[in-house]
């Protein structure tokens, strides 16, 4: 009797739930995972600045992520697709998934040059681009010259 409709989804489903599960487990789930030990040591490298951890995982994730698809044409035929499709996820979605998380946590780290009540760098920086940007664009518009 050939499968039913529902069971293939329900089979095909399961597949594509690896990699999340794997995911869960092994690098979200504190007792078991090892994404906040990753995290620290990017942490220890970037010596605890948000935005030295930000760009380590700007340079890390398209490394890893085209690395392993680089690697498809030879790692197909020795594990399978299906196993290498578990192994190119797995590291592409531990790594996107603390990024995204990491940058959410610290996106109000740093300066803030909008502040102008506070910062004097801010507002420097809008000082000159009124005055000599958008001045002379304006007065070239309004003057037709």
């Amino acid at each position: 009797m050939p499968p039913t409709t529902t069971n293939n989804h329900h089979h095909h489903t399961n597949k594509q739930t690896t990699p999340f599960l794997l995911h869960k487990v092994l690098w979200v789930y504190p007792p078991t995972g090892y994404g906040d030990d990753f995290t620290a040591y990017l942490e220890s490298l970037a010596m605890n600045n948000s935005h030295g951890v930000t760009l380590l995982f700007g340079l890390l994730f398209p490394l890893v992520h085209s690395g392993l698809a680089s690697l498809r044409s030879f790692a197909e035929p020795i594990v399978g697709a299906r196993v290498w499709r578990v192994v190119f996820a797995f590291p592409s979605l531990c790594l996107s998934f603390s990024w995204l998380t990491y940058f959410i946590a610290h996106a109000h780290d740093g300066v803030t040059f909008w502040d102008l009540q506070v910062n004097v760098i801010g507002v420097v920086i809008v000082d000159v681009v009124v005055e000599h940007v958008l001045g002379p664009i304006s007065c070239f518009r309004c003057c037709g010259g």
